[in-house]
């Protein structure tokens, strides 16, 4: 258990259900960061085709060929948003100088930042951005993954950019299983509850609503080649009304999912009656998916493998997406460790929400030039 300054506070996930939840306003109340006491106000969720300001990512150079991936997805962010890269030390910032120049990327819009990091997974175990009445501020959970040094990566990037966060420690929620609209809606697999096995889910709902502004939740199944149960690795929101899912061939043990996941998404409501168009993408080999991409403002970072199936998706992207340009990055070197290019980045909003953004497309209709500039400092 974390530490809050000098508070430690125990979530008693072994009372029952009905004590856990006479004890709910307690832990809204003090569970969360120490930056603040109470809960945020009017918060709300931010999509990933919203505005982006920046893109944090980890990365200790050394593997050639992943190397080429990370300096290839940095490449494709800068000229869109800044990167923030978290260097524990200045020879791991130099190797990362050194590396980037071996590769002839240039650093036009990369911020090195002193915020140790550990593991490259940053989606999973990095912060959860939110507006808390405009303002921007983290909110962080375990995560599934054990025994790592980045457990209080959220807390410290709220530190470092001063900003507020809320912290629930006691409930396992990987970054790669969130996914939400401009609706304050959440879109994830059955693992938000099921890897919670002693937490009511009513517990869980409520502090995603009162913290984060969650108003409607949709599971999905998690699919059976899937570890983690994320749901970055088969489906994806491209704007408010466009999602992209995955598929195989009906051999394969993960069809019959997909399919019933599919099925689930075409039966969602729009909030506001609009119709959703959702696009199949068959993966690469069956396994390696195309869904785990990252959406930068104008520009869209796709993984690919080398395969036949990539025109397919490269065409899927650039077709739903055609005010955007649509990068391809080649993959094979880490797809076998569970994910790709959504994986290993986390994107940040601007400190405070763009006005009248609410045109779908993820632009925000101020005036500015949309290129992702941290007006911030």
């Amino acid at each position: 258990m974390k530490k809050r300054n000098d508070l430690t506070i125990t979530f008693p996930v072994k009372l029952p259900a009905f004590i856990l939840l006479t004890l709910l306003p307690f832990f809204l109340s003090f569970n969360a960061g120490y930056h603040r006491a109470d809960t945020p106000l009017n918060p709300r969720t931010i999509p990933e085709y919203d505005t982006v300001a920046g893109v944090v990512m980890y990365w200790n150079p050394g593997s050639s060929n992943y190397d080429q991936i990370v300096t290839a997805v940095v490449n494709g962010i800068q000229s869109q948003a800044t990167v923030f890269l978290q260097t524990n030390n200045t020879g791991h910032q130099q190797n990362m100088i050194n590396t980037f120049n071996a590769f002839g990327v240039p650093m036009n819009n990369i911020v090195f930042i002193d915020v140790y990091g550990d593991r490259i997974w940053i989606r999973d175990h990095g912060p959860f951005s939110i507006y808390d009445n405009d303002s921007l501020a983290f909110v962080g959970f375990d995560d599934l993954a054990a025994n790592h040094g980045d457990k209080d990566l959220p807390e410290r990037l709220a530190n470092y950019w001063e900003i507020n966060y809320y912290d629930f420690p006691h409930i396992i929620f990987d970054g790669g299983n969130y996914l939400v609209d401009s609706h304050n809606r959440l879109y994830a697999t059955n693992r938000l509850y099921t890897n919670n096995p002693q937490i009511p889910q009513h517990h869980i709902d409520t502090i995603l609503e009162t913290f984060m502004g969650i108003e409607h939740i949709t599971t999905f199944l998690p699919m059976s080649d899937d570890y983690w149960g994320h749901l970055d690795m088969q489906i994806k929101l491209l704007n408010d009304t466009t999602f992209i899912i995955s598929t195989v061939d009906t051999w394969h043990a993960d069809h019959t999912i997909l399919q019933d996941n599919y099925s689930i998404l075409q039966s969602i409501q729009h909030p506001e009656g609009k119709t959703y168009q959702i696009v199949q993408i068959p993966k690469a080999q069956n396994w390696k998916t195309y869904i785990n991409s990252l959406i930068v403002n104008n520009v869209v970072l796709v993984p690919i493998y080398n395969d036949p199936a990539d025109a397919f998706a490269l065409q899927a992207y650039q077709d739903l997406l055609p005010e955007k340009t649509i990068i391809g990055i080649n993959c094979n070197s880490m797809i076998g460790w569970g994910g790709a290019i959504h994986c290993i980045t986390n994107q940040i909003p601007p400190f405070e929400a763009p006005l009248g953004d609410d045109d779908d497309n993820g632009d925000d209709d101020n005036g500015d030039d949309d290129n992702g500039d941290d007006d911030n400092g």
